[in-house]
């Protein structure tokens, strides 16, 4: 079974990354919802795709910048604040996988106290920064990773960095999602997820090239 993951949350019917994006994805027919995390000046976990609030709030500045009350001053289109990692783990957590795209270097200790005070199994994390999922792994082998940010076409590359920091999936561009890349990924008990695909044609193309996970704005409904 192909598992199908909803991007930023249900991102064709609600602002991305939102409370109500969140809460319409738990209606949709997905297993995974992916979402962006960041961390503020006072140290407050945060979902926001960028560093920077401009595109989502119209306003300018930097996340890391913020303290948590300042940012809750900014709002996102749909007139919510920026919510918060525990407002969306309380949302997710009884429907689908949580999968936390970690986008700075520095933060995941606070990720990964917010997982265990919630006691929370059906989590996935994936970052770009792969030396920050070994540090994961190290600490806490039974949480589930990713290296995220794959584009580089090179099967072996691919294989090499996941197995280095000790993942479990390779996240990867779904333009250089081979049957080869597959196969050698599960022949090293590594898993693929292609990134992002809306387009039907190619969500049944990958489909059958035996891919683990398909990631998606607008193709669950």
């Amino acid at each position: 079974m192909v598992l199908k993951i909803a991007h930023k949350g249900a991102s064709k019917y609600a602002p991305e990354n939102t409370l109500e994006a969140f809460n319409k994805a738990t209606k949709l027919n997905v297993d995974i919802v992916e979402f962006d995390v960041h961390l503020t000046k006072d140290k407050k976990v945060v979902i926001m795709h960028d560093h920077n609030i401009k595109n989502a709030t119209g306003e300018s500045g930097w996340i890391k910048n913020l303290t948590l009350k300042e940012l809750k001053k900014f709002h996102e289109p749909n007139g919510e604040s920026v919510p918060m990692l525990q407002e969306v783990i309380d949302i997710l957590r009884k429907y689908v996988i949580c999968k936390i795209d970690i986008k700075d270097k520095s933060m995941h200790k606070y990720i990964l106290k917010i997982i265990k005070n919630n006691k929370l199994k059906n989590v996935i994390i994936t970052c770009d920064y792969h030396s920050v999922i070994g540090e994961i792994k190290k600490s806490n082998p039974e949480i589930k990773c990713a290296v995220g940010g794959v584009r580089d076409k090179s099967v072996k590359k691919a294989i090499r960095d996941a197995l280095r920091v000790k993942a479990d999936i390779i996240d990867a561009n779904y333009l250089i999602v081979t049957k080869k890349l597959i196969d050698e990924a599960h022949k090293n008990g590594l898993e693929i997820n292609a990134w992002t695909v809306d387009d039907l044609k190619t969500i049944k193309k990958l489909k059958k090239l035996g891919v683990d996970a398909i990631t998606s704005n607008s193709a669950w409904s």
